[in-house]
């Protein structure tokens, strides 16, 4: 996920925003998910480390991209509904990963 086009959305959602807090904020939110959903489902590539400056690299994956654009904006403090919708963007997100790596498998051995 590109971590500069992600700081400069949640500039045009919340307003000016401080680099450590958005950089804080993305951390937060990126544990949050490796603990709900797995680092399988959530980190695109590589492992996850925390973003240090807004050129640092990223990991997790860009289907959660709205999730974490949500939350830093929700944080800033611009409306409390967005951490909410956050959450769903995030469920949304990880239903849809789940479903495409699911395509075309079955369960096998499966008796009752």
């Amino acid at each position: 996920m590109d971590i500069k086009k992600l700081y400069a959305d949640t500039c045009i959602l919340a307003g000016e925003v401080p680099i450590y807090s958005f950089l804080t904020y993305c951390d937060i939110c990126a544990r949050s998910l490796i603990s709900a959903y797995g680092e399988k489902a959530v980190l695109g590539e590589g492992e996850y480390a925390t973003p240090a400056s807004l050129s640092d690299a990223f990991a997790v994956d860009d289907a959660f991209y709205n999730a974490v654009l949500l939350f830093a904006a929700g944080k800033v403090g611009v409306d409390d509904g967005l951490l909410e919708k956050s959450k769903t963007e995030a469920d949304a997100a990880y239903r849809a990963l789940w479903r495409k790596a699911a395509k075309g498998k079955r369960i096998m051995g499966v008796t009752w």
